[in-house]
């Protein structure tokens, strides 16, 4: 993994600490995600798009606690999380596949706003659990790796991607709590330039693991 990949993921950890140093929750769990992958030209006009399979990926996230608007329903709470994936197949859906699969790796590090579903506190009353949907908006950091032919572009030579990239992201969740565990169906999309290339991803995601409190 580059260097520079390494200092985001350092500099995301620092950055949940540091907003909220008493109280944070490390999640590890495994998601089932399917992944997109748009290569846009400077202008806008698409390139090539690209899908992978539904895949196991491993799952790490850092969030702070819930903290809740007065004595509403609402709530808000920082959140960062790291995942990988590729794509391999052509969204034109003629059946065409890449030669080998494009790589992705993401962070993501920003707010999410929620609105609870039920009891604020997870008592035996409640089953132990608790439902929330929420939407987030913040910083996304990727690693995209791999190689794209010109068959499979709009254009005349072969698309090399080897690069550590910044931009914006955005999603929306469901969460279950039960417990420790959680389950959480997130659909996230991230922005990123590099050049005169512009990479849009978005990805649909089922994520089963376990919060560890701090």
């Amino acid at each position: 993994m580059p260097r520079r990949f390494v200092i985001y993921i350092i500099s995301l950890f620092i950055f949940i600490f540091c907003i909220n140093v008493q109280a944070f929750e490390i999640g590890v769990g495994a998601s089932i995600t399917t992944k997109y992958l748009s290569v846009l030209n400077k202008d806008g006009k698409e390139l090539a798009a690209f899908e992978g399979d539904a895949g196991l990926w491993p799952n790490l996230s850092i969030k702070s606690h819930d903290k809740y608007i007065g004595e509403s329903d609402f709530g808000y709470f920082y959140y960062g999380w790291y995942s990988q994936s590729a794509v391999d197949k052509v969204k034109d859906h003629r059946d065409r596949v890449l030669p080998t699969p494009v790589n992705l790796q993401f962070l993501y590090a920003g707010a999410t706003i929620f609105y609870l579903l039920g009891e604020k506190e997870v008592t035996e009353n409640n089953g132990y659990s608790q439902h929330a949907i929420g939407i987030g908006a913040g910083w996304g950091a990727s690693r995209i790796s791999g190689d794209i032919p010109a068959v499979f572009m709009s254009t005349a030579t072969d698309e090399h991607i080897d690069s550590s990239l910044k931009g914006t992201s955005a999603n929306i969740f469901y969460r279950y709590l039960r417990g420790n565990m959680f389950l959480v169906i997130d659909i996230s999309t991230v922005e990123v330039i590099n050049g005169t290339r512009k990479y849009q991803t978005s990805d649909g995601s089922l994520t089963l693991g376990r919060y560890f409190d701090f």
